[in-house]
């Protein structure tokens, strides 16, 4: 096809009202390519930054779906440490059970940082009468812990002597 004869085929168009914010639509303005080699090259020029464009929303894309990725991992770590401090006992205090030559039971709770002493004076308020009387205080099942409270430790804290937040003992008095 001639470019006369392709002019001809599109001569109704020509003739249309032209659209807001075009120029002129008379057929002298419209220029057809002369070869194949020019369509290519004008596409080209127009295409490329749509490509260019494309590449960019996918590469932000790639980068968003790898920060998310990272997020999430992070946010697992972050619950497994939420879990495994959930686990962790809270209790501060060391739960003391009193077993009094009498045969009574008496729980008391103590903070590490009580002495040795406040367990003795405990076991003398528990006995309420005056009379010569040992201390020994034991760990919770599984605990291998034996410890003699006498005056020798009095000063020495429940930590100090072993006994461990959130932990229970038998302190027998004798």
């Amino acid at each position: 096809m001639t470019s006369d004869q392709a002019g001809k085929q599109y001569a109704p168009f020509t003739q249309l009202p032209p659209l807001a914010g075009l120029g002129g639509t008379d057929a002298s303005a419209i220029q057809l390519p002369a070869t194949p080699a020019d369509v290519k090259s004008s596409v080209q020029q127009e295409v490329e930054p749509l490509f260019q464009m494309a590449r960019k929303v996918i590469e932000d894309h790639d980068r968003w779906i790898s920060a998310a990725q990272d997020e999430e991992v992070n946010r697992k770590e972050r619950q497994e440490l939420l879990r495994v401090a959930a686990e962790i006992p809270q209790d501060t205090q060391v739960t003391m059970h009193f077993q009094l030559p009498t045969g009574s039971k008496v729980t008391e709770k103590m903070q590490p940082t009580q002495t040795s002493y406040e367990i003795y004076t405990k076991a003398f308020q528990l006995l309420q009468q005056e009379r010569e009387f040992r201390i020994k205080v034991e760990g919770a099942e599984g605990e291998h812990f034996s410890k003699d409270v006498n005056e020798a430790n009095f000063h020495l804290s429940l930590e100090s002597l072993g006994l461990k937040p959130g932990c229970s003992y038998t302190v027998i008095v004798s």
